[in-house]
């Protein structure tokens, strides 16, 4: 129900509240807003009430007048998506596709970042993240398999959104456009590592063949973690805008009693390429089809334009 009828009686204030429990989710309450909190129990509530609530919290002013909302299946949240991960540093995170209530925290998320940032995610001076701009990132019809996929840290009970990747079906309906922000005080920590994988993981659930994207010139992170996803890559500078095809492959690991770490990378009517793996930070340069020293070893590295190969 939207409200309590008069009389009614209330044996814990809203301010004692930290956790709501439902048969649909779990709700985080405590230190929220009126608004956060009623977006929190409607996205909880039984799907059939959901359209009524929003509703009803519209006419007394607790959310916004324009809020959007998808009703039924297509808004249904995706609970199986749900998945933890360990990353190469230790850190646990919850990858989870992004919620109606999340619009709190994506503003945090885009808040947090430098503006060197912001332009590698938005290839623009982007200065603010408006209420009408952040609906489109959690007003998801969770059918049409595009959902946003949230890195999640929790502290004290809270959740923080460390990073968001996203994927959306060309024309082709073979490929999709990748795209993929982490906050800046996450850098280095493998969870822009662990949100590829995880995406290129549903893709191929899906049928598709690759990723594509853009990507400037010095926007070295995204190349050196490009380098390290076992992808077969096509790149083309347009004016310091590099074009990028992501082909996916067949890869393999598996940890020599030793400690070195090898790669399988298996193309399709070629030889699989070996390649070793250590966990000092490296440097590489040159274009694809050279060989390069890499720590005592040599490995032939196709398809790439490797550039600051950090943590192989």
């Amino acid at each position: 129900m939207p409200s309590l009828q008069e009389g009614s009686g209330v044996t814990l204030t809203r301010g004692d509240i930290h956790y709501v429990v439902a048969e649909y989710g779990i709700a985080y309450l405590h230190g929220k807003s009126l608004r956060e909190r009623a977006m929190d129990l409607i996205s909880i509530a039984h799907p059939k009430f959901r359209p009524w609530l929003i509703d009803e919290a519209k006419k007394r002013s607790l959310i916004y007048p324009d809020q959007a909302f998808i009703s039924g299946k297509k808004g249904e949240y995706p609970e199986n998506l749900e998945v933890h991960r360990r990353t190469n540093t230790g850190l646990e995170i919850l990858l989870r596709p992004v919620k109606i209530s999340d619009e709190p925290l994506i503003r945090e998320l885009f808040y947090s970042l430098s503006n060197e940032s912001m332009f590698h995610r938005f290839l623009t001076a982007r200065k603010g993240m408006p209420h009408e701009r952040l609906q489109s990132f959690v007003a998801i019809d969770y059918t049409r398999n595009t959902t946003p996929i949230l890195a999640i840290l929790k502290a004290e009970g809270r959740e923080k959104i460390a990073g968001l990747g996203q994927y959306v079906l060309n024309p082709d309906m073979k490929t999709a456009d990748l795209a993929l922000v982490v906050r800046d005080d996450c850098h280095n920590q493998g969870i822009g590592f662990e949100l590829i994988s995880y995406l290129t993981s549903l893709a191929k659930r899906q049928g598709m063949q690759g990723f594509t994207g853009d990507a400037l010139a010095r926007n070295q992170p995204i190349f050196a973690l490009i380098n390290k996803m076992g992808f077969k890559v096509e790149m083309e500078n347009e004016s310091g805008v590099f074009k990028i095809n992501l082909i996916f492959t067949d890869e393999h690991e598996y940890q020599r009693s030793d400690g070195l770490e090898i790669r399988w990378i298996c193309r399709q009517n070629r030889s699989p390429h070996r390649v070793h793996k250590d966990r000092s930070p490296l440097l590489l340069g040159g274009v694809h089809g050279e060989r390069h020293l890499l720590r005592g070893h040599r490995a032939h590295l196709e398809g790439l334009f490797w550039r600051d190969l950090m943590n192989i």
